[in-house]
């Protein structure tokens, strides 16, 4: 081998594993809207049938923008801007943000707010980017017409926010499936590679839901709570 060839083995085997696997994480979302504008350009889709291909490349694009954010923010490697959170608003905000996505894939989002005022020290563009997304990932295990709930509690120097589906069915193998990936040291997807990081900075944790079909954020509670 030569020293060049060598030099470049060592970088590949460097490199973090979510970068490894980016080609793979772009490419998926972009061949299926490939393929869609394809069958669009064809002309032989009814409008059903176009709405229907329209609706499922709509949701390759959230995907394909969700790559490309947490790629930025993996190579950017900020420091986070921690303050106090009332936890409240925060599923407030987070409400806010999955409006439309809820919406597109026929979904609810109920908050729960704590009966008390209950506050967490985080970086709030980190914490609605982590629950955005696992909200998303409980209600999409269920499917459409699923409603997820959103709700706090508090104990041992810890507040718990969890995110749970309003459902019978057991998704505790799929969700448990995604604890374990982020919880590797080095994620091979570039998205369980952002959630990786973003638990390690608010030294928070990632569980199933003892009830099987939701997760629980757990994140320390600030000194004064405790």
């Amino acid at each position: 081998m030569t020293a060049s060839a060598d030099d470049t083995a060592r970088n590949d085997q460097a490199s973090p594993a979510w970068l490894r696997h980016l080609a793979h994480d772009l490419r998926s979302p972009l061949s299926p809207l490939q393929t869609g504008v394809s069958l669009l350009r064809g002309g032989r889709l009814g409008a059903s049938q176009q709405t229907e291909l329209l609706d499922a490349m709509q949701r390759q694009l959230h995907v394909l923008i969700q790559v490309i954010d947490d790629t930025g923010d993996l190579i950017a490697r900020r420091n986070p801007a921690l303050t106090e959170m009332d936890v409240g608003s925060l599923l407030d905000m987070v409400s806010v943000r999955l409006r439309a996505r809820f919406e597109e894939a026929g979904l609810q989002f109920e908050v729960r707010a704590p009966g008390l005022p209950m506050s967490l020290a985080c970086d709030g563009r980190d914490m609605l980017r982590l629950l955005g997304y696992l909200a998303l990932r409980v209600g999409e295990v269920h499917g459409s017409g699923t409603r997820v709930i959103a709700s706090v509690q508090q104990a041992q120097g810890r507040i718990d926010l969890q995110l749970d589906a309003a459902s019978d069915a057991d998704t505790a193998k799929e969700l448990t499936a995604l604890v374990d990936r982020v919880a590797q040291p080095d994620p091979a997807g570039v998205t369980d590679a952002m959630l990786h990081r973003i638990l390690q900075r608010h030294d928070a944790e990632l569980r199933a839901a003892a009830s099987g079909t939701g997760l629980v954020l757990s994140l320390p509670a600030p000194p004064e709570a405790v």
